[in-house]
């Protein structure tokens, strides 16, 4: 027998203490088990109660075979209504009595769609999910759980049973006191979104050490040092509120982390502060040098961070007079722009329909598929509290579910952290508002560079850089997603003025990065990388004196943000062994994938399709406040970087305007 033995015409696993209820033929092993279910899922597109029992047993077999067979069947089952399958396995494994038996990928399983399907943190769920018994068999499991980002809304009757494993890690009843007290305190709230969202990571710091298997005794100074801030107001971080003090990491609270690992992302902080003064020093000395105003494009999201790097416009005038006098001009010669520009508004409009079918319309889908997965297999639990046996009652069976069934990108991969979500109405809602501002944005930069290049002949100003933040280029897709950027030079082309565009983007590829093949494509614009992005001929230590040489030659200059280096770093790993060889040589490129670094910017909506969950905090707790990670990030390298900040920037309109169009600011402003 095959990691269990026949009893009763069920199979009892050694591993799992599972059995089945004697309905069925005889199997001689696993293999054979799992083929006759396999074929009955072919064949009914469901399984009998009794099936269920049998294919869980397998699914803690000894035998790596045939245990791997049965979590396929579970996870990737051959029906047609695959969503029909999971809603009738939560049902099923949700009725299990004795949860601390079922194997703990099974129970990840439930876990994992517990927190995709979500809920409202009502009284009916706790009331639901009380005493289920969500429990693993050793601490080392629960603490693999619980690191993860999943919202705490959908486990409020369970905290006590997941957090009480062999070694009890909440038995003493002033732990469980504190659990029953949070459970209230966030059933009374209610639902947070985002970066707001309380989660099991959060709550898992009052346990676990994050990197190590140290369990910490209950203790009520630990509690309140953890889940105080959880529970904090977030900070009024509206343009033109009070300024916060933005300090060092060392003194903010921020995912549960010590002194040790704080320090270390101040480290980190510093090589970024140096990363954007070398951005700004080149933009700005190119400028300078050849007196003509730069457009510096930073491409989301790898490159966004260098447009933080930059003044206010405001800030790049001599005097407030020079920027009255320079504002009045701009907003003249806006309106002129929309008078006489005919040709132009054909390709902003073109520029438009390529920026939503690229970055717009494959999101939406892909939320939209979600959200509907999430209508078909919700609703599981109604049919348990109404205490049926056989499987759920209320299914409106839809077939396949997501917006594109033969996608592999729009099929259900698991759920995400909060602050990584969005919803197909916050999508539309952020398209609508960028749409509304198109048009009158381009005519504002055009109106920028004209007024701009007069003042440099003038010589009322030395430099005029220009920064913004867009995804211009997806590099994932090589050289296939060029378009939206000859549109761009091709518009650019059509002034009376033409910038110097140097093109920011990073990549952590050592040969062939994907915007080289690209720029080999685009090489009619005149285009000329540098560095890694370039044929070889330009190293990036050399890029000033490449480019003021060679400007009126080319159009646009890519390049990466500080140097060229090629050490990967991943900042988990990092983070773990919290030594600072491990960013030495300093590699740019450490900022990608990691969205709770712009958590609460303009730069968050440029975010990939998420489909992995990411475990890092998207907040830190600053002056009694919760602060966005990204906000906090943000707002404390502009302080750093001298000019970077104006008072009363934010007050004015031009600039505040262009900021807000360029993708400059934080959400909140």
């Amino acid at each position: 027998m095959m990691g269990g033995t026949i009893r009763n015409g069920g199979i009892r696993s050694k591993a799992s203490g599972l059995e089945g209820d004697g309905s069925g033929p005889m199997m001689d092993s696993g293999r054979d088990l799992l083929e006759v279910l396999e074929e009955r899922l072919r064949r009914q597109g469901s399984l009998q109660p009794g099936d269920w029992r049998r294919l869980l047993a397998l699914c803690g077999s000894a035998r790596a075979s045939t245990r791997e067979g049965a979590l396929r069947l579970l996870f990737h089952p051959p029906v047609a209504d695959e969503c029909r399958h999971q809603r009738e396995c939560l049902h099923f494994l949700w009725r299990f009595p004795d949860k601390g038996r079922v194997p703990p990928a099974a129970m990840e399983h439930l876990l994992e769609w517990l927190a995709f399907l979500g809920s409202d943190r009502g009284p009916e769920m706790v009331r639901l999910t009380a005493g289920r018994g969500l429990s693993f068999r050793s601490p080392v499991d629960v603490k693999k759980i619980t690191e993860r980002s999943y919202p705490l809304g959908p486990f409020l009757g369970t905290l006590t049973a997941l957090f009480s494993a062999r070694r009890p890690l909440a038995g003493k009843p002033e732990a469980r006191r504190s659990l029953r007290l949070l459970v209230r305190r966030l059933v009374r709230d209610g639902p947070s979104r985002g970066w707001k969202e309380p989660t099991l990571r959060d709550l898992s710091a009052v346990f676990f050490d994050r990197y190590g298997m140290k369990i910490h005794r209950f203790r009520k100074s630990r509690w309140r040092t953890v889940m105080r801030p959880v529970f904090l107001p977030p900070a009024d971080l509206r343009c033109g509120s009070r300024p916060r003090a933005f300090v060092p990491f060392t003194r903010v609270y921020w995912d549960g982390f010590g002194r040790l690992t704080l320090a270390l992302m101040d480290a980190l902080f510093r090589k970024q502060v140096q990363e954007l003064e070398a951005v700004r020093k080149l933009a700005v000395g190119v400028s300078g040098a050849v007196h003509r105003v730069v457009l510096s494009c930073h491409n989301a999201t790898l490159g966004a961070m260098g447009g933080w790097a930059f003044p206010s416009l405001v800030e790049q005038f001599p005097s407030p007079s020079a920027w009255e006098a320079f504002r009045a001009r701009v907003d003249e010669r806006t309106g002129c722009v929309a008078a006489d520009e005919g040709a132009g508004e054909g390709l902003v409009k073109a520029l438009w329909e390529c920026w939503y079918e690229r970055l717009v319309g494959p999101r939406l889908a892909f939320a939209v598929s979600q959200e509907r997965i999430r209508d078909l297999v919700g609703g599981w639990e109604k049919d348990f509290s109404r205490g049926g046996e056989g499987g759920p009652e209320g299914y409106r069976s839809g077939g396949r579910s997501p917006a594109e069934p033969d996608d592999p990108r729009f099929a259900w991969g698991g759920p995400v952290a909060p602050h990584q979500a969005w919803s197909s109405y916050a999508l539309c809602r952020w398209a609508e508002e960028r749409r509304a501002g198109w048009a009158a944005g381009f005519r504002r930069l055009r109106a920028l560079i004209r007024t701009g290049q007069e003042w440099l002949d003038a010589g009322r100003i030395d430099e005029l850089v220009l920064p913004w933040i867009d995804k211009f280029f997806i590099s994932s897709r090589r050289d296939g997603d060029i378009r939206y950027l000859s549109l761009l030079l091709e518009w650019l082309d059509g002034g009376d003025t033409i910038p110097v565009v140097l093109f920011w983007d990073d990549s952590s590829r050592k040969r062939s990065p994907s915007l080289k093949a690209a720029l080999e494509k685009l090489e009619a614009r005149r285009v000329q990388g540098v560095g890694v992005f370039g044929r070889g001929d330009v190293p990036r230590e050399d890029a000033l004196e490449a480019i003021v040489r060679s400007h009126h030659r080319y159009r646009l200059f890519a390049l990466r943000p500080w140097t060229d280096t090629h050490h990967p770093m991943r900042l988990e790993e990092c983070l773990r062994t919290r030594r600072r060889t491990s960013f030495v040589p300093y590699d740019s490129s450490w900022k990608d994938n990691l969205a709770f670094l712009y958590s609460g910017t303009q730069v968050a909506a440029f975010l990939s399709i998420p489909y992995e969950m990411e475990s890092r905090s998207p907040w830190v707790e600053l002056e009694g406040k919760r602060v966005p990670f990204g906000v906090y990030w943000r707002r404390r390298l502009r302080t750093e970087i001298p000019g970077s900040v104006c008072p009363g920037a934010d007050r004015d309109l031009l600039s505040q305007s262009h900021a807000a169009w360029a993708n400059l600011l934080d959400e909140l402003c």
